[in-house]
């Protein structure tokens, strides 16, 4: 399905409403409830689904993904986007919350139960990376291997600096005095030190 846009959200107060309103509805089939929602860096929409049909009552707890677009001052008029996909098509995106995950019924879609592996195995990493060490200004930075950058470097030793007008750390290499950006840094392994 291709991406829908809209000039309004129907006096709903964000995506994430609009989005809740269209994915809770009734009709002679089935009921559609969603049970729990986020907006991930107001790209992606999660959704924990509860789907119950009419004539067995049966219960069904699945995920929904929606790409969304937000642009409130769009020249165009068009200030919302979305397409939406559920977990059994295997959506690209894979940084649903814990907390919609552990609502979710059993499935044997194997895109869905691939899909779920994959976004605990996310958590997991970041789990890991929220444990690391954040550099702070004038420590000493050292990569477990050393990175290859696009200057055709291989470097492992750093300091934690900053530039003017520049946001965020740069790292100054101890090997050759160059500057660094290093934005996938909690990715690779490093120790800090104190400058000595």
């Amino acid at each position: 399905m291709g991406w829908l846009f809209m000039q309004r959200l129907d006096g709903h107060k964000g995506p994430k409403e609009y989005l809740d309103a269209q994915f809770t509805y009734q009709n002679d089939q089935s009921q559609l409830r969603v049970l729990r929602s986020t907006l991930v860096n107001r790209r992606v929409y999660y959704a924990a689904a509860e789907r119950i049909l009419t004539a067995d009552t049966k219960r069904s707890v699945f995920a929904i993904v929606c790409l969304v677009k937000w642009a409130p001052r769009a020249r165009d008029g068009y200030i919302f986007g979305y397409k939406d996909l559920d977990e059994t098509v295997g959506p690209c995106e894979r940084d649903c919350p814990a907390g919609i995950l552990d609502l979710l019924t059993p499935t044997e879609y194997p895109y869905a139960v691939k899909w779920r592996e994959d976004c605990r195995a996310n958590l997991a990493v970041r789990a890991i990376q929220a444990k690391k060490p954040k550099p702070s200004l004038g420590q000493n930075l050292i990569l477990a291997e050393p990175m290859c950058f696009t200057d055709g470097q291989k470097l492992s030793r750093f300091r934690v600096t900053t530039l003017p007008r520049r946001r965020g750390f740069v790292y100054q290499s101890l090997e050759n005095g160059g500057f660094y950006r290093m934005p996938k840094l909690a990715t690779v392994d490093y120790r800090l030190e104190a400058p000595g």
